[in-house]
């Protein structure tokens, strides 16, 4: 089984590499089943949630970092009510590893139209190997159904819905949500082969796009469907929240 397991990875690898390139390779892994992702391999990832008695985090949710001081995240995921750690340049969300940030936002702003969330961070943060922002889209920037995305995030890898140490990655393809009373600001990402984000902290990722050369953040997580991987997952658009965003952060310039 550890050999044909082998094979799998290796030749998801292969795919990705010849299709963009080597910083590609291990994306093609599941959040539900898969495997752990790459340090610094998602340097824009971030944990948001509040510590239990027990040590955990519960609820968990992720976000983008889209600068040095703003995480992008869905909207049910934080409030200006309550206090959360924010982990970021981690990829072991319990464990001590170089580079990890533990913070707090000073600030947090939501969405009246969207279901999104801005949280400003109580102070900048340099970005290093393992810590970095997402590029955001140009407002010309479409995602088509049948486009190859990717995610990660610390949710739930089965139905025993176990607290996850490892920052886990998936390769998806978008789709059009199969209903079309939805509105247009949302793309989904089919969910019929059993590889998905889910709950238990995946909610307010990120699904990013590789893009004339840099990863780039088309879509935040906002709603699943479906216990399991037999629905679509529902995102929305970041192409409709620049005005949003960029009237609480200002101009963000990530196009290095």
């Amino acid at each position: 089984m550890a050999t044909i397991n082998l094979l799998i990875l290796l030749c998801c690898a292969a795919v990705f590499v010849s299709a963009q390139n080597a910083d590609v390779a291990k994306a093609g892994e599941r959040i539900w089943g898969g495997v752990e992702a790459d340090r610094g391999q998602f340097k824009w990832q971030v944990a948001i949630g509040s510590k239990t008695e027990d040590g955990f985090y519960s609820p968990l949710f992720s976000g983008a970092l889209i600068s040095k001081q703003w995480v992008l995240t869905d909207g049910r995921a934080i409030s200006p009510d309550y206090e959360y750690d924010v982990i970021l340049g981690a990829t072991l969300l319990y464990d001590d590893q170089d580079g990890k940030i533990i913070t707090k936002f000073q600030k947090i702003v939501r969405s009246s139209e969207y279901s999104i969330a801005l949280g400003k961070l109580v102070a900048p943060v340099q970005f290093t190997d393992y810590l970095g922002p997402i590029r955001l889209p140009k407002s010309t920037d479409f995602l088509a159904a049948g486009t190859p995305v990717w995610t990660s995030g610390w949710g739930w890898t089965s139905y025993k819905e176990e607290h996850i140490n490892e920052l886990m990655c998936v390769d998806l393809i978008t789709d059009s949500c199969n209903n079309g009373n939805l509105p247009e600001y949302f793309v989904c990402t089919d969910g019929s082969e059993e590889k998905c984000p889910y709950y238990g902290g995946d909610e307010g990722t990120a699904l990013v796009q590789y893009i004339n050369g840099a990863w780039t953040h088309m879509a935040t997580l906002s709603f699943l469907r479906s216990i399991g991987c037999t629905e679509p997952a529902m995102f929305t658009r970041t192409t409709y929240l620049l005005d949003f965003i960029y009237s609480h952060t200002g101009p963000i310039s990530n196009y290095n």
